[in-house]
């Protein structure tokens, strides 16, 4: 890096692509998020916390992407300047779609005249008695848990630690189902949470105060965590003669955290989860206004070059005009991209398939093509029995065949929900996450959307 060059971190893969073209030639941003980690709940290592601290600038896309990385702008990455792409100006921002299955209709306003028809047909009672009927399986649906993790543990105690952000602790209590392993997998993350379920609404939950000590047994133990006065709270946990837990908790974790990781080991190293999963029905947590997977519109993209042009030219006026002369040329490639692209798809408008997690909405409106339903939630968590059911019905008519799954999640719930439908499963990586980091990689991830789903489709 040349010495007058800013530091630069982007959030996630196509963000950094984006700033790496408008930096070309001059220097590279550092990747905060791994490739190949979902970026929705993540907890970052020493490493990357160093990063933030270095910045001269951070380009994030927001909250509704990364909600655990904006307190940190008060504390470790103070001094860094803060770009958030979600909240840049002529932006296209789309909300969530809700439900498994997709409404044609994306105007909110025609969506609501359709519902109210519909209850002016049916009848208020009968739309009432329906309504309940459906809040009441939901609410059977819903899991005690918001989040599940896997840890290897080689070492014979361990601290899980509670802090408070922005001034407060994000709830005074929590409980903690910790469950002995000695499989360190996501099916066993999965197969477990029938007794974490049952252990974390039970009454025989122990109550664990900051500073103390707690023993899972062999059997599983809940835990109820209470904070302490402090600014941070610790719990010790006896892990002696363990090789592997599985922890289910109330909250997901990077709740607690403003500036260390929630759980350490004896000697105050960072444990990451060989595997971790939040859980529908408690998408409070992660489901923001906007659906934040902006960046599969180029549209977007195209704007956002020239705002981080403009940011880095005013942080670094020496090499301004550099910056915006490749922010240009990346804009007149991104459009060659996007003309290719439609072409490539106009022949499958009007084909649906079915996605593993809602993150195409932006890509499925620039480009005209429709995906029915997601297995699972924008947030990629953990779908209830009731979504799949639903999802399923789609089949029954034949004219759905194609199920695109994603290399980040295992294909296996895939494979068993829709077994007996035999569609044709496809991958598709809306990150990025094996293709190689810098300025091209962008354009190319779009390109590798459009190919797999025309395969799908057309298979």
């Amino acid at each position: 890096m040349k010495a007058d060059v800013p530091r630069v971190v982007a959030d996630i893969v196509p963000i950094h692509s984006l700033v790496s073209m408008v930096m070309d030639g001059l220097s590279e941003p550092q990747l905060l998020i791994p490739q190949n980690v979902s970026p929705h709940d993540y907890s970052m290592r020493p490493s990357e916390a160093k990063a933030l601290q270095e910045a001269s600038l951070v380009v994030y896309l927001g909250h509704d992407m990364t909600p655990w990385l904006e307190p940190l702008f008060e504390t470790i990455a103070a001094s860094a300047d803060a770009l958030d792409l979600s909240e840049v100006k002529g932006v296209l921002k789309l909300p969530y779609r809700d439900g498994p299955i997709f409404d044609d209709h994306t105007d909110h306003d025609e969506y609501e005249e359709e519902t109210h028809a519909d209850h002016e047909e049916k009848g208020h009672d009968e739309y009432e008695e329906e309504t309940h009927a459906d809040h009441e399986e939901e609410s059977n649906d819903a899991s005690a848990f918001e989040w599940a993790g896997v840890f290897s543990v080689d070492d014979s105690s361990h601290t899980w630690l509670m802090q408070k952000v922005g001034g407060e602790y994000a709830d005074p209590t929590m409980r903690l189902v910790l469950l002995p392993t000695d499989s360190l997998n996501e099916e066993t993350m999965h197969a477990l949470e029938e007794i974490a379920e049952t252990l974390i609404t039970g009454e025989s939950c122990t109550v664990i105060e900051d500073g103390e000590s707690m023993a899972p047994s062999a059997e599983g133990s809940c835990f109820e965590l209470h904070v302490g006065n402090g600014d941070d709270s610790k719990f010790i946990i006896n892990t002696s003669g363990l090789s592997g837990l599985t922890a289910y908790a109330q909250h997901v974790p990077t709740e607690f955290e403003r500036d260390q990781h929630y759980i350490k080991n004896s000697v105050g190293i960072d444990i990451d989860p060989v595997a971790q999963k939040g859980v529908d029905g408690h998408d409070h947590h992660h489901h923001g206004e906007s659906d934040p997977h902006m960046w599969l519109d180029p549209d977007n993209a195209v704007i956002w070059l020239n705002v981080i042009a403009s940011r880095l030219g005013r942080i670094d006026p020496t090499n301004a005009d550099r910056y915006t002369a490749n922010a240009k040329s990346a804009i007149q490639q991104i459009k060659y991209t996007t003309h290719k692209i439609e072409d490539q798809l106009a022949s499958i408008q009007g084909n649906r398939f079915i996605v593993y997690h809602d993150a195409y909405h932006y890509f499925e409106k620039r480009f005209g093509v429709t995906a029915a339903g997601s297995i699972s939630l924008g947030d990629a968590s953990k779908p209830s029995p009731k979504r799949l059911r639903q999802l399923k019905n789609l089949f029954e008519d034949g004219q759905i065949n194609c199920v695109l799954s994603e290399p980040q999640y295992s294909s296996k719930l895939i494979d068993s929900v829709f077994a007996g439908y035999k569609p044709y499963i496809g991958s598709v990586d809306p990150v990025g996450i094996d293709l190689k980091l810098g300025p091209a990689l962008y354009s190319e991830l779009l390109e590798n959307i459009a190919f797999d789903i025309a395969q799908c489709v057309n298979h």
